[in-house]
C-alpha cells in the first residue's frame, strides 16, 4: 500500500527495511544509516506553575519594604514604594534576554488577562473597605456620598477626558478619552486613610473619604465600561456600537442592576452567618470568615462577567449589607477583621507592584509589543495632567461645597481642601489600565499600531498614581496637621500625660508583684530605671500607694511580701522602715490567709475512692491530672510570649521550654512523673544567662499554673492525694530549677535578673499601651510613639545583657543615652 504520511526528520534513526517470510526474517539489502541532521533544540514554553514564582518573591519583598519603612523611613507610603519597586522590575524585565524563572513569571503577570485580573483583585479589596465601614454614618452621609460618587464623577471623568482631547498630543478618539477620564476618577484611600487613623481624625471626614472611594470607584467603573466598549469597537477588535439613549439604560442597569444582586448576595450572607450560630464552636468561626470571602468574590462573578453589570457596586452593596445585618452574628469579630486586613495587604503588595512592572514596561521603551515610545514630551504632559487634575478635583469640590456641607453628616471647608488633595488614584485605576491595555493586547498583533493608545494611556496612568501616592500621600499628614484636623491640641498632650501617669503607676504596680518572687529577691535598681524609664524619678509616696495597692488587690493566700531591699539607695533609712511596714500583711490577714492554705492542702481520702500507686484506675486519674498541668504549662508559656513576659527573640530559651512540654506530655503519657526542667536545661548548655532566664521562666509559669490548678481546677475545698501529688511533682521541678540562682555568682546574678525584669516591666508597659490604643483612649501614633520607645529600649537591654560590660560602663552609657533621649 502507498504511503501518503509526508517524509519525517529521522534526527539520526537508522531505517532497516525488512520482509517477513513466516518465522524468517529476509533483508533485500545492508541496513543502511541514514545521515544526521541538525541538532534539534526543544523551544522553551513556560511552565504555568512559573506564575506563582511572582505573587510570592513580591510577598516577600514586601515585607522588606515594611521593615525599612516601620523602622526607618516614616514618612514614605507601603503602595508606594512598591510600585516603584514594581517599576524597576517592570524596566528590568523589558531590558533581560534571560530565561530565569522569575523573569518568565513577571512577563507573565504583566501579560494577565483583564477580566482575570478584576475578578481576582477587586472583590477582596471592595469588600473589606465596605465591610469596615460605620454603617449609621455611612447611611446619615450616603446623600453627600452618592453626590461625590455620580455627578462629581461624570463631572471629572468629562473634564478629564477634554484634557486628554484637546491638550494632550495623542489623537485619541472621545470615547478613549472618557475611558481614560474614567480611570483618573477612582481614587484609593488606603494611604490617606492609614494616615487619618493614626492622627484621630474626625469621624466624618474618614467616613466621607471611604465613602466615596467606595461609591465612585463602582460609578467610574460602569462609565469605564460603557466607553471602553465603544473603544473597542471604534478599533475592530470587539465591543459594541452604544448610542445616547442605550448607554442611559445599560447605565442604569450596570448601577441599579448591580446594587440589586449585591443586596440580595448581602442577604444570603447573613442568613448563612445567622445558620452558623455556635459561638462557642472555633471552626464555625472559621467557616464564618470562609463564607464572607466566597461570596465576595462570587457575588463580582456573577454581576460582572455573568451579568454584565458592575461587579464594583455589587460588592460594595453586598459588604455594605452584610455590616449592616450581619456584623453582629460573627463569632470571632477579631479573627474576621485580621482575616480581611491580611487579603487587602497581600492583594494591595501584588497590585501595586504589578503595576509598577507594567508601567516600568511601558516607560523603558525596550518591551517589543509595545510601539510607541514613551519621550521627554510625554514625561512632560504626565506633570500636565497632574497639574490639572488637582485643578479639576479642587474645583468640583468647591462647586459642589454649598450641598456637601449642608446636607448629611455635612462638612467644613477645611475637610473639603484636605478630601480635595487626599484624592490618591490606586488599586482601582490601575486594575482598570492593565485591564484595558492586556485587552488591547490580546486582541492586536505585536506589530500592530493600535496597540499605542493603551500605552500611551498606562504610561500616563501609572505616572498619576506614583505622583499622587508620594506627593499627595506624603503631603497629606503636614497638610492634616495644618489644617488642624487631628488630635493634637494643647489639651489633647494634657490628656496623653495623664495617660503617662497611669503608665507610670501599673508599671510600679507591676514592678511591686514580680519583685515578691524569689528570683528577684536581689536586684540593682539603677540598672532597672535606666531601662525603665518611667521609674527614673520615684517618691516614696509612689512607692506606697503601689505597696498598698498591690496588697489591697492580691488575695491574701496569694500574697507574697516584696524584697525592697533594692530601694535602699534611693530612700532614706527611715522612710525605707516605714515602705517594709507597708507591704506586711496585718496579723488577721496573714490568719486568714493561713487557714485557707491549710485548708486547700488537706486531702480527704473517701471510702467510695482511695488512691493507690499500684491502682489501675488510680495511676489513670493521676496521668490525667499530669495532663491537665502539662497544658496549663503550654498555655502559660504561650501567653508569656505572646505578652512579651518570655522574650521570643531568645530562641535557644523559647524552643528548649516548648520542647520540654512536648517531651514531658508524651513521658506523662506512658505513666511517668512530671519531669521537665531535665530537658530545658539540656537545652541551653552551659550560657549562664541563658539558664538564668530560662530558670526564671519556667519557674514563673509553674508558679502560676499552680494556683490556677489549685484554686480554679480543683473546685472542691480539699485536695486529692492525686491533686497533691502533681503539685508536689510540680514543686521539685522548681527545686531543681532554682539551684541555678543558688549556684549562679551573686554579682552576675543580680545585674541578669535586674536585666530580666527590666524586660518583664517594658512587655507590661507594652500590653497597658495595646489596651488604651485598642479601647480607644490613645491614638494609633500616639500608641506608635509609646511602642517605639519600648522597642528602643528593648533593644538596648538585648545589646548589653550578654555583653561582659562592667557594671558603671555600662550605667555610664546608659546614663548618657538617657540624657540624650529622656523620653
Amino acid at each position: 500500500s502507498v504511503s501518503h504520511r509526508p517524509p519525517q526528520d529521522l534526527n539520526g534513526r537508522e531505517v532497516i527495511h525488512r520482509c517477513v517470510y513466516g518465522s524468517n526474517l529476509w533483508y533485500p539489502w545492508e541496513p543502511q544509516k541514514a545521515p544526521k541532521s541538525t541538532k534539534y533544540k526543544k523551544e522553551k514554553t513556560p511552565k504555568p506553575y512559573y506564575s506563582v514564582l511572582y505573587p510570592g518573591f513580591i510577598t516577600a519583598l514586601g515585607l522588606v519594604v515594611f521593615y525599612i519603612l516601620t523602622r526607618y523611613i516614616h514618612s514614605l507610603p507601603y503602595t508606594a514604594v512598591l510600585f516603584l519597586l514594581g517599576t524597576m522590575m517592570g524596566i528590568g524585565v523589558s531590558n533581560s534576554s534571560y530565561y530565569d524563572q522569575l523573569t518568565v513569571s513577571t512577563k507573565m503577570w504583566e501579560n494577565i488577562n483583564g477580566e482575570l485580573l478584576l475578578v481576582t483583585f477587586l472583590p477582596g479589596l471592595l469588600f473589606k473597605d465596605a465591610y469596615c465601614l460605620d454603617f449609621h454614618l455611612f447611611q446619615k452621609s450616603l446623600g453627600q456620598t452618592m453626590l461625590m460618587a455620580f455627578p462629581m464623577v461624570l463631572g471629572g471623568t468629562t473634564l478629564l477626558a477634554l484634557v486628554a482631547r484637546f491638550v494632550l498630543p495623542y489623537d485619541w478618539s472621545f470615547n478613549f478619552c472618557m475611558a481614560f477620564g474614567a480611570i483618573l476618577s477612582a481614587t484609593d484611600p488606603v494611604a490617606v486613610s492609614a494616615l487619618l487613623n493614626e492622627l484621630g481624625a474626625p469621624p466624618r471626614l474618614k467616613m466621607h473619604i471611604s465613602g466615596e472611594s467606595l461609591l465612585n470607584d463602582g460609578s467610574a467603573i460602569v462609565f469605564y465600561s460603557i466607553f471602553k466598549t465603544l473603544f473597542l469597537y471604534e478599533l475592530g477588535i470587539g465591543g459594541e456600537k452604544i448610542g445616547f439613549g442605550k448607554g442611559v439604560v445599560k447605565f442604569l442597569e450596570m448601577s441599579l442592576g448591580a446594587a440589586a444582586v449585591g443586596i440580595a448576595f448581602g442577604l444570603a450572607l447573613a442568613a448563612s452567618l445567622y445558620v452558623l450560630n455556635r459561638r462557642f464552636n472555633y471552626e464555625e468561626s472559621v467557616v464564618q470568615v470562609s463564607a464572607t470571602i466566597g461570596v465576595a468574590y462570587l457575588t463580582f462573578y456573577v454581576a460582572e462577567p455573568l451579568l454584565h453589570m458592575s461587579g464594583v457596586l455589587a460588592v460594595v452593596c453586598c459588604g455594605v449589607t452584610t455590616k449592616a445585618f450581619a456584623s453582629t452574628l460573627i463569632i470571632d469579630e477579631e479573627m474576621m477583621d485580621k482575616f480581611w486586613v491580611l487579603v487587602e495587604h497581600l492583594l494591595n503588595t501584588i497590585l501595586f507592584a504589578l503595576g509598577g512592572v507594567v508601567w516600568g514596561a511601558v516607560i523603558s521603551n525596550l518591551d517589543e509589543a509595545r510601539p510607541e515610545a514613551f519621550d521627554g514630551m510625554d514625561w512632560f504632559y504626565l506633570l500636565v495632567v497632574y497639574i490639572l487634575m488637582t485643578i479639576i478635583r479642587f474645583s468640583l469640590f468647591g462647586i459642589f461645597f454649598p450641598i456637601i456641607s449642608r446636607i448629611g453628616l455635612k462638612s467644613n471647608w477645611k475637610e473639603m481642601v484636605f478630601q480635595s488633595f487626599g484624592g490618591l488614584r490606586g488599586a482601582v485605576g490601575i486594575a482598570l489600565a492593565i485591564a484595558l491595555d492586556s485587552e488591547v493586547i490580546h486582541g492586536t498583533v505585536r506589530t500592530d499600531p493600535r496597540r499605542a493608545y493603551t500605552s500611551q494611556l498606562f504610561g500616563i496612568t501609572g505616572g498619576i498614581s506614583l505622583l499622587t501616592l508620594f506627593i499627595n500621600g506624603i503631603a497629606a499628614g503636614p497638610l492634616l496637621r495644618k489644617l488642624g484636623l487631628h488630635r493634637g491640641s494643647k489639651e489633647r498632650k494634657e490628656v496623653v500625660t495623664r495617660y503617662d501617669q497611669h503608665l507610670k503607676e501599673y508599671i510600679l504596680e507591676r514592678m511591686i508583684t514580680e519583685i515578691g518572687r524569689k528570683q528577684y529577691a536581689q536586684l540593682d535598681f539603677n540598672i532597672v530605671r535606666l531601662n525603665v524609664h518611667w521609674i527614673s524619678n520615684i517618691s516614696i509616696a509612689d512607692l506606697k500607694t503601689a505597696v498598698r495597692q498591690v496588697k489591697d488587690s492580691t488575695p491574701v493566700q496569694l500574697y507574697n511580701p516584696p524584697h525592697l531591699g533594692l530601694f535602699k539607695t534611693i530612700l532614706s533609712e527611715e522612710d525605707f522602715t516605714s515602705l517594709e511596714r507597708t507591704s506586711v500583711l496585718k496579723l488577721y490577714e496573714k490568719f486568714r490567709g493561713a487557714v485557707i492554705l491549710v485548708t486547700r492542702k488537706r486531702s480527704v481520702i473517701n471510702d467510695e475512692e482511695t488512691f493507690d500507686l499500684g491502682d489501675d484506675k488510680s495511676l489513670t486519674k493521676l496521668m490525667e491530672l499530669r495532663l491537665v498541668f502539662i497544658e496549663l504549662l503550654r498555655s502559660g508559656y504561650k501567653k508569656a510570649m505572646n505578652e512579651g513576659i518570655i522574650d521570643v527573640r531568645e530562641v535557644t530559651v523559647v524552643f528548649s521550654l516548648n520542647r520540654s512540654v512536648a517531651i514531658a506530655e508524651d513521658e506523662v503519657s506512658n505513666g511517668y512523673p512530671i519531669d521537665d526542667w531535665k530537658t530545658c536545661a539540656n537545652g541551653v548548655g552551659k550560657n549562664i544567662l541563658l539558664k538564668l532566664n530560662l530558670a526564671a521562666a519556667f519557674i514563673r509559669i509553674h508558679e502560676e499554673a499552680q494556683q490556677y490548678f489549685k484554686f480554679k481546677f480543683c473546685q472542691s475545698s480539699t485536695l486529692s492525694q492525686a491533686e497533691i501529688q502533681v503539685l508536689e511533682e510540680s514543686n521539685q521541678q522548681i527545686s531543681y530549677a532554682s539551684e541555678v540562682f543558688d549556684t549562679t555568682d551573686p554579682s552576675i546574678l543580680k545585674r541578669a535578673m535586674s536585666f530580666k525584669l527590666s524586660t518583664v516591666l517594658l512587655a507590661e508597659a507594652g500590653i497597658f499601651i495595646h489596651n488604651y490604643v485598642k479601647r480607644g483612649l490613645l491614638k494609633a501614633e500616639e500608641g506608635e510613639h509609646y511602642f517605639e520607645e519600648l522597642d528602643h529600649a528593648l533593644s538596648h537591654i538585648k545589646k548589653h545583657q550578654y555583653q561582659g560590660t562592667h557594671e558603671d560602663d555600662y550605667e555610664k552609657h546608659a546614663l548618657d543615652e538617657f540624657h540624650s533621649n529622656p523620653h
